[in-house]
């Protein structure tokens, strides 16, 4: 016996509405607009090739440029300088003319340092040191052992000795020893200032000799690249390329980017290598140069190409030489994104056209279907606004109605979530603000002393951590208060653990009003100590504080006949105020004042002493009246 299925006919297909009136015209519009997208995109895409091919090779040339007036006018002074020399006009031997001629030059030029080293070990310049401030410096012939580093007024005239140090034997600097191993003037190897991370160099050097070919020394110019990072930077300002300069050796010497040439490890000062870059673009591209030509060695010509990285970029690597031996590579970097904004506008103009074309030949079908598919979508795009948690929906149809009667339910049902969830929502106000006000009382417990209402040492510790970093940052005096009240001991057990914290509470409250500003900080450091931070503040103006603070407790005359200082209560203060370096620590301030509080104790109490140097102590008593 044989079964037969039932066939469904076309009558039983259930056909969506929104399909049989729009899908039609979907059809057509993604035909037409995808086939002129492509060829757009295309076109588009041919158009970023050759203008992202011109910007770079425009801004290439502006750097050679600049490359070529910012270190060719330092060989063209250098220059003038050897010729003055030749033709009489300098006397080598005169440091005192010859350290002004150079401080001119350098006003005249920017340049960072103007220098003269002779084989002797003597040596004259003109520029910023280590502080980045101008200066003219010394090492006589009289004294080779020392540098000498004079302060100067405009017309560069030495004004007074400011510092004086060991011969840094400038004749075995790179910027001597080069020009010296070579005999011609030179670029010497790039070095770094002492231990600054900010501040790398080059010097354009020149050797002199003597009609006989004797050496008499090297004449100098210093240059900071930083200089043509800030020229990089002025040209990457405006866009999201990104350029930095390389020598063969693979270390950076200038980038558009906002990073230190050179870093520190184990208190050395290294430059920083291109593949050790933190920004990711240097990185990449620099490995992908090293893996396309072997090694930067091997790029002789401009190259112009677009690696297989992240963003998509177009990079050209230009060499640039010099006839006084610089070789460096300039590379330029731009991300296929910086143009793809001018393709999708492009794109979209091209979309527009196409579907207004449509929109005009379909009119007629398109606006029927709006009459029964527009508010069923109006609904739609209601609900799913609610869903999205917009609950003030209110949605108005006319004419159908059948359609009428589902917006009016449907109204219905978003007022009454609407209600819902405001009630909802003010009850975790409520809440949210009974947990805020929790958290405010738990941090005051935290940071407070329970008994003085004063900061507790675990404040203490952790405001000094963050004033110390910002006084090493800013390079300003941090100074420190350790407080002890004197026998404090003997007055507690003559007069009772309550009366004891009495005391305490009223030297607390009294010690609490002396600093005004709110940068400073008073805490109970521990028992009967208490402690205080005081920002931006020299010695002499701790010393006024404690001046204070003794008045303020004199002025309280609480009485204490156990104490062999004085009929009241008393206190002995140590002091330390120093500006904070990268080779000391919080802890350094602390035992400092520590030393100066143990020091007031041994000396008779009832007085401040003031760290100055390990010996050097300044000390104040005050006499409490009996």
């Amino acid at each position: 016996m044989e079964t037969h299925c039932p066939k469904k006919s076309l009558k039983d297909l259930k056909i969506p509405l929104r399909f049989v009136l729009i899908v039609p015209f979907v059809l057509q519009i993604l035909g037409a607009v995808g086939l002129v997208g492509y060829l757009s995109y295309r076109s588009g895409q041919y158009s970023v090739e050759k203008l992202a091919d011109e910007l770079m090779i425009e801004t290439s040339n502006r750097i050679q440029q600049h490359l070529d007036s910012y270190l060719g006018k330092v060989q063209e002074i250098n220059r003038t300088n050897v010729d003055a020399f030749e033709s009489g006009i300098l006397d080598l031997n005169d440091f005192n003319t010859l350290g002004k001629y150079f401080y001119r030059q350098l006003r005249a030029f920017n340049f960072a340092y103007v220098n003269f080293g002779s084989k002797e070990g003597g040596f004259v310049g003109a520029g910023y040191g280590m502080d980045s401030r101008l200066e003219i410096a010394e090492v006589r012939r009289s004294d080779p052992t020392t540098l000498y580093a004079y302060s100067v007024n405009q017309q560069g005239d030495r004004l007074r000795l400011k510092d004086t140090s060991k011969n840094p034997q400038t004749h075995t600097s790179p910027w001597y020893l080069d020009a010296v191993r070579l005999g011609k003037p030179i670029w010497s190897s790039i070095y770094t200032w002492g231990d600054s991370r900010n501040r790398i160099s080059m010097s354009a050097s020149t050797p002199l000799y003597t009609p006989q070919k004797q050496l008499i020394g090297v004449l100098g110019i210093d240059l900071e690249l930083t200089q043509i990072s800030h020229f990089l930077q002025t040209l990457d300002r405006r866009s999201a390329s990104h350029i930095f300069i390389v020598e063969r050796s693979g270390l950076i010497v200038a980038s558009s980017e906002d990073e230190p040439p050179a870093f520190i490890d184990n208190n050395q000062t290294i430059r920083r290598k291109a593949l050790n870059s933190r920004e990711p673009v240097i990185r990449e591209v620099t490995q992908d140069l090293i893996q396309r030509f072997g090694n930067l060695h091997a790029i002789a010509q401009p190259q112009s190409f677009r690696p297989l990285l992240n963003q998509n970029p177009f990079v050209r690597v230009i060499p640039y030489q010099d006839q006084y031996g610089l070789d460096w590579l300039v590379v330029i970097v731009i991300p296929e994104s910086e143009f793809m904004s001018e393709i999708q506008t492009g794109t979209r103009t091209t979309i527009s056209l196409c579907l207004l074309t449509l929109v005009i030949a379909t009119g007629l079908g398109i606006i029927t279907s709006n009459l029964i598919a527009a508010p069923i979508l109006r609904l739609n795009q209601a609900s799913r606004k609610i869903a999205s948690g917009e609950l003030s929906q209110v949605v108005e149809i006319k004419g159908v109605s059948e359609l009428a009667s589902l917006v009016h339910s449907f109204n219905d049902m978003a007022s009454q979530l609407q209600a819902s969830f405001q009630t909802l929502e003010n009850r975790v106000q409520e809440r949210t603000s009974e947990l805020i006000v929790a958290k405010n009382q738990l941090e005051l417990l935290v940071n407070s002393d329970g008994l003085t209402q004063i900061s507790n040492r675990r404040c203490f510790d952790h405001y000094l951590n963050v004033e110390w970093g910002r006084h090493q940052r800013e390079q300003k005096p941090l100074a420190v208060i350790l407080i002890d009240i004197d026998y404090f001991k003997r007055y507690n057990d003559s007069n009772g653990h309550q009366m004891g914290d009495d005391c305490l509470i009223r030297v607390a409250q009294a010690i609490a009003k002396v600093p005004q500003r709110p940068t400073d900080l008073v805490a109970r450091y521990g028992g009967e100590e208490f402690a205080v931070i005081l920002s931006n503040t020299h010695r002499e103006g701790a010393l006024k504080i404690a001046a204070g603070i003794q008045t303020a407790i004199a002025a309280l005359k609480i009485p204490h006949q156990c104490s062999d200082v004085s009929n009241y209560i008393t206190l002995s203060m140590g002091i330390a105020s120093l500006i904070p370096t990268s080779k000391q620590t919080p802890e350094t301030i602390i035992a400092y004042a520590d030393q100066a509080l143990y020091t007031a104790k041994n000396q008779g109490r009832n007085q401040a002493i003031a760290y100055v140097n390990n010996d050097l102590w300044v000390a104040a008593e005050w006499k409490h009246p009996n």
